[in-house]
């Protein structure tokens, strides 16, 4: 047999992001709850990336070793929140 112990359930209204790559879960009772934290990687010599279709890039022997943390650790910048890319460049030719 179970019991209560906590809150009553509540439908989740959106999500935010902080610039620590943090997900929150925001539910109607105004409570937000983080859910998951977004990684980062980065490579020694990003210009060296192989292109993939789809503007995705991998990792090879020259680019060097994958290293993943999160936003703000590891020399990894943070994450800009609630923006939108509006450039109109290639971004894939930008990037290399």
């Amino acid at each position: 047999k179970g019991s209560t112990n906590g809150q009553a359930a509540s439908a989740v209204t959106g999500v935010t992001i902080d610039k620590s790559g943090v997900v929150y879960a925001n539910f109607k009772t105004g409570d937000p709850k983080a859910i998951y934290q977004i990684p980062l990687a980065t490579v020694a010599s990003p210009d060296k990336l192989t292109l993939l279709s789809g503007n995705v890039y991998q990792a090879n022997a020259d680019s060097g070793v994958t290293v993943t943390s999160f936003a703000n650790s590891n020399g990894l910048g943070y994450i800009q929140a609630n923006s939108l890319e509006a450039s109109n460049v290639d971004l894939a030719g930008q990037l290399t």
